[in-house]
């Protein structure tokens, strides 16, 4: 015996076949349908209804595979057709709501959750009409429907704040009014709704009524952040900033306030100066703050900001790193260490904390590079080498990032003798950017070094000073280059152009001595290398020169 799935629905003689056929094609959809293969279900659902159009249950599966498909007017018209069909199914109006809704249309959305309303007497459908009244500004409508809801579940806070708001928008404040005391008188000593009816008396101007409420709350509930910081923000608008101070204060040490709503009372506050010792009265709101959150790190890196502005990075780096054992994943604070790190000039907390940080953020550059910086300056040139090659890698659409990535790789290799990379990597930067001063100026120098390559050398250098004409380093270069093609007197020239900027460098320093040794004057040799030792130069070279007062490579 055959079971037909559908045929219950359909008002047509069909044969045999077609009751079978409609059967597989309505199965095959609902299958399709449910492996989300949309496509396939509508092509077999308009089989069904070629095969015979009046079955309800057809459309009304178009209607919710159109809509699935956010093709909204052909799921508008498929479920209509299916309520045309049979206005006892209580699904379609479920979807048909579903679909008007999608499409903005609140207005019909809100009469089709009436109609379920009354069919199933379900509130929540009333509270759901309610709602798309309000979104058209039907406030009539809206007030009936939410005064029939409120005649069967009485009271309602949802209720009557729907309510306030359709009164608020009205311009009738006293409705509004009387709606939150009626929650009141239904809810004694809910402190929750008295703020509410102090809220609604301080929008109107009714200050003094609205001050008792909050004081009245405060005196039961000392600890109560919400009508704390009621009363800082009104007197904050008088600028009694003494009472705003005091109630913030209140308002920031309560636990009864969520975080995100205290940071927006709190970051205002130290953001700006109000009083002439703000300075301690931000660290004391802050340490409150921190006091009721202990484990929220924002409180220690709003406290890392406070001490950086003052100057104190070592103390602000570890307020970071409390705040980041909390959130690793706290970006701004990252970077704050690395700024506090910098100002510091701590190169292996530097390098340490870069390492770090690239677990949490893998396609940050900056970290990569200052891992490279700092592995470079306390010359572990091939950990320098590896973080900026892997900098590059996930440098994506930043030339000038990746030049100086390039650049840092170079003088790693150079320092690490491992003098061909160094130079196929300057040849790389120069390629891309000819005019980049830096790797011109350190390719020319490191090839003087070599005594390789000079006059190349020489033309990278007199072009680095073209593109940087005051960088005392670049003349110092230059000089340099020129010492070691024999060229004394002009070397002299250049260094002394240098000496003349930089008077304090341990390095062109000995250069004018090793200059000066070349140009026969071996007493102002020994002067200069004393200087430069004495300006900070350490080189058991240099220590040679002055013990044995002569030129030493």
């Amino acid at each position: 015996m055959q079971i037909h799935f559908v045929m219950g629905q359909s008002s047509k003689d069909l044969t045999e076949e077609q009751k079978i056929e409609l059967d597989r094609n309505y199965i095959g959809g609902t299958q399709q349908k449910m492996l989300q293969n949309l496509d396939d279900a509508v092509l077999l659902f308009l089989k069904c209804l070629q095969t015979d159009p009046s079955i309800a249950a057809v459309h009304y599966q178009l209607a919710d595979v159109y809509y699935m498909k956010r093709m909204y007017v052909d799921a508008e018209k498929y479920i209509n057709n299916a309520i045309k069909l049979d206005k006892n199914n209580i699904w379609f109006f479920k979807l048909q709501a579903d679909i008007y809704e999608s499409q903005r249309k609140y207005a019909k959305a809100a009469e089709v959750y009436i109609y379920l309303s009354n069919q199933e007497n379900e509130v929540q459908y009333l509270l759901r009409s309610a709602y798309f009244f309000l979104l058209v500004k039907d406030y009539k409508k809206a007030l009936g429907v939410l005064n029939k809801a409120e005649k069967v579940i009485g009271v309602n806070e949802e209720i009557i704040q729907q309510k306030e708001q359709i009164y608020l928008s009205t311009n009738k404040l006293g409705k509004a009014l009387d709606e939150v005391k009626k929650l009141i008188k239904a809810n004694p000593g809910v402190t929750k709704y008295e703020g509410m009816l102090a809220e609604l008396y301080m929008m109107n101007k009714q200050e003094s009524k609205a001050l008792e409420i909050y004081f009245a709350i405060l005196k039961r509930e000392p600890n109560n952040g919400f009508a704390a910081f009621a009363l800082s923000d009104y007197y904050q608008t008088q600028k009694d900033f003494e009472q705003w101070y005091l109630y913030l204060k209140k308002g920031i040490s309560s636990d009864d306030v969520e975080v995100k709503s205290k940071l927006r009372m709190l970051v205002p506050f130290v953001s700006d100066k109000f009083f002439d010792n703000q300075d301690e009265r931000n660290m004391e709101m802050v340490n409150l703050f921190a006091k009721a959150h202990p484990n929220e790190a924002t409180a220690f890196i709003i406290r890392g900001d406070l001490l950086i502005q003052k100057d104190l990075f070592a103390d602000a780096r570890e307020e970071y790193y409390k705040g980041l054992a909390i959130e690793p994943g706290a970006f701004a604070a990252w970077q704050q260490v690395v700024f506090c790190n910098t100002s510091l000039n701590d190169q292996e907390a530097m390098q340490k904390d870069c390492i770090k940080a690239i677990e949490y953020f893998p396609n940050e550059p900056l970290f990569y590079y200052y891992a490279s910086y700092a592995s470079y300056r306390l010359k572990d040139y091939d950990a320098a080498i590896t973080h900026a090659t892997n900098g590059v890698a996930i440098t994506v659409d930043n030339d000038e990032m990746k030049e100086q990535f390039y650049s840092m790789m170079a003088d790693a290799a150079h320092y690490a003798r491992k003098h061909e990379l160094a130079d196929s990597i300057y040849e790389l930067v120069l390629q891309k950017n000819p005019n980049n001063a830096y790797a011109l100026n350190n390719y020319a120098y490191f090839l003087s070094l070599r005594k390789a390559k000079l006059d190349k050398a020489e033309k990278m250098s007199a072009k680095s000073l073209e593109i940087e004409p005051n960088s005392a380093s670049y003349m110092d270069t230059y000089g340099w280059i020129l010492f070691q093609q024999s060229k004394y007197i002009e070397a002299e020239k250049w260094i002394a152009k240098a000496l003349a900027i930089s008077s304090e460098s341990g390095e062109v320093l000995e250069h004018m001595g090793d200059v000066q040794f070349k140009l026969n004057k071996p007493d102002e040799a020994l002067k200069y290398w004393k200087k430069a030792k004495d300006a900070g130069k350490e080189s058991p070279i240099l220590e040679r020169k002055i013990a044995e007062k002569t030129w030493y490579e």
